[in-house]
C-alpha cells in the first residue's frame, strides 16, 4: 500500500535534513540537491505506485510532502507567502507528484496491453 512508502520517503527526507537546509548554495549545487531528492525520496515514495488506488485526502497528502520537501529544498517557508507554483517555477519542476503516479499508471497499462494473456498481471487486471 502507499502508506509504508510515504512514511518511508518522509523518513529519508527528514535523515537528509541538514543537507536541504544549507543555505548559500550555488544553483549547481541546487539541482545537486534535487537530483538527490528524485533519486532517494521519489523512488522511495513511488515505489509500485502504478498500482495504488488513491482517494482525494490521500492525493493531498502526497501533494503536501511534495510541497514541504520543495520548500525545504528551496529555502522558503509557508510564512514567506510564496506559492507552490513560484516553487516549481524556481526549481523548474514542469509535473508534480500526482502527475508523476498518472504517467506511471499509463506506462504500466502500455504494458498491459502489449503482454501475452496467459502472464499473470494480465490476469488479474482482467479480473
Amino acid at each position: 500500500m502507499w502508506r509504508r512508502e510515504f512514511y518511508l520517503a518522509r523518513g529519508t527526507f527528514q535523515v537528509l535534513g541538514k543537507m536541504w537546509s544549507s543555505e548559500g548554495l550555488s544553483m549547481a549545487t541546487k539541482i545537486c540537491k534535487l537530483c538527490m531528492y528524485e533519486t532517494l525520496v521519489l523512488c522511495t515514495l513511488l515505489y509500485n505506485a502504478e498500482t495504488w488506488t488513491l482517494k482525494q485526502k490521500q492525493k493531498q497528502r502526497l501533494r503536501v510532502l511534495e510541497m514541504a520537501c520543495l520548500r525545504r529544498i528551496e529555502g522558503v517557508t509557508r510564512r514567506d507567502k510564496i506559492r507552490n507554483e513560484e516553487i516549481y517555477s524556481r526549481l523548474n519542476i514542469r509535473c508534480g507528484i500526482i502527475d508523476r503516479i498518472q504517467n506511471k499508471r499509463l506506462r504500466y497499462f502500455g504494458h498491459m496491453t502489449q503482454m501475452q494473456d496467459g502472464r499473470y498481471p494480465k490476469i488479474a487486471c482482467s479480473g
